[in-house]
């Protein structure tokens, strides 16, 4: 079982969110830090902007991703481009909580992306390998 601090801290700074984990952690010192997933600033898009405080060492970081974010990235190199980016040099601590497209427009997934960023967002985030092991 993981302990999610807060489930998408949009509204909060990375500073005051990491303010709030801090609290969080204080008040709950016999969880053990494996099994805390602290999500990334926003909706918990950017995980960088928490993971290098030395506060956090031991606890794994939330990502969520969707294709509508990025509308303008469209092919699948650059989408995992874009996921190495929003996670390293934190990847093995970060696990993909939530990703998704859109499943009711009539795409057919199985196609090649073609210049399609949301072909090509499925397609990169069943790839990407966001964490070493499970925990």
């Amino acid at each position: 079982m993981y302990f999610e601090v807060m489930n998408e801290p949009y509204g909060y700074s990375a500073d005051q969110w990491k303010t709030i984990c801090k609290q969080w952690l204080q008040h709950y010192p016999d969880v053990p830090r494996a099994r805390i997933l602290i999500g990334g600033s926003g909706y918990c898009q950017f995980v960088n902007a928490v993971a290098s405080d030395s506060a956090f060492n031991g606890c794994f970081f939330s990502q969520h991703a969707y294709a509508f974010w990025f509308p303008s990235v469209n092919t699948v190199e650059n989408w995992k481009g874009l996921a190495d980016f929003v996670v390293n040099p934190y990847q093995s601590r970060t696990i993909l909580t939530e990703f998704g497209v859109a499943m009711t427009t009539g795409i057919d997934y199985s196609q090649p992306a073609n210049g399609d960023g949301r072909i090509a967002f499925l397609r990169a985030m069943s790839q990407v390998r966001f964490i070493s092991h499970g925990g």
